[in-house]
């Protein structure tokens, strides 16, 4: 399948989201992109994938359709496309990658980021990128509400992101390989 770049991310997004254990990615669909799957659908009507899930899934309301409804047509729309089957390894990288792209941009709270990202620590192979979350967060919250230095923990957690960031390509491409255990 031949998509532009930045839809085949966002497919692969979908993917990875649908590939991990349903809550933490009925929680990841849910906070991170609700609607993003009719929009996805709507972008692969543009780019000439017409097949039944797709064109399902485009015509439901970005706004209104649910995780519960929308995670079998999502389901039935990766398995029409054919799309490699995707370890869960592979799907925390291309997760922990979003996550630490809307905690940088400021599009997700650095806090509901973190537990995020620390939720998917194990099925990224607990990397170095991410070990001093579980120490950080443990911090804030057990510091008093009043005495909580809020710049503080958020430029901490800005700068965990960029070093998931910058770390996800090399995980990524190891779980591609033939080799790999993604």
């Amino acid at each position: 399948m031949d998509l532009p770049a930045d839809l085949q991310e966002r497919l692969d997004r979908l993917h990875a989201a649908v590939t991990l254990d349903q809550d933490l990615s009925d929680v990841f669909l849910a906070k991170l992109f609700p609607g993003e799957p009719v929009w996805i659908a709507c972008g692969l009507l543009v780019a000439g994938i017409e097949t039944p899930a797709v064109i399902a899934l485009a015509c439901e309301s970005p706004t209104r359709l649910v995780v519960r409804e929308g995670r079998p047509l999502v389901q039935r729309l990766l398995s029409e496309l054919a799309l490699d089957a995707m370890g869960v390894h592979q799907a925390g990288w291309i997760t922990a990658r979003e996550i630490a792209r809307q905690i940088e941009t400021g599009t997700l709270d650095e806090a509901d980021g973190g537990h995020l990202l620390l939720g998917l620590w194990e099925t990224c192979h607990e990397p170095d990128e991410m070990r001093p979350l579980r120490g950080l967060l443990d911090a804030w919250e057990n510091t008093p509400f009043q005495h909580r230095d809020r710049e503080r923990f958020d430029l901490a957690l800005r700068r965990l992101s960029r070093a998931v960031i910058r770390g996800a390509p090399a995980r990524l491409q190891r779980c591609r390989r033939p080799t790999g255990d993604g």
